[in-house]
């Protein structure tokens, strides 16, 4: 008979350790589900950025783009000169 009650609180034991283990993967799980739905949500928020990033340089180039084609027409015998190569003089004071 004492071996049965070994058997018995043996059996318990693993009971007890098979329940804490499904609570804690149970926690684990919950966890790792809100960790997934913020990073979703991370995901989009970082795509709705790189296309507001692509909008704008887009609209950057058509107006560097109109910009530079107007500039030809109102002084076609003027070179084009990147801004930092455009001397002090000839840029306004801000």
């Amino acid at each position: 008979m004492v071996i049965q009650g070994e058997d018995s609180r043996s059996i318990g034991q693993k009971w007890n350790t098979g329940q804490r283990s499904i609570q804690k993967g149970e926690q684990l799980k919950s966890c790792g589900l809100k960790m997934m739905e913020k990073g979703q949500k991370m995901v989009a928020e970082g795509q709705k950025n790189v296309e507001k990033g692509d909008q704008s340089i887009m609209q950057g180039k058509l107006l560097k783009q109109q910009s530079e084609h107007e500039y030809r027409q109102k002084f076609p015998d003027q070179k084009l000169l990147p801004v930092d190569e455009i001397p002090a003089t000839q840029t306004s004071a801000r």
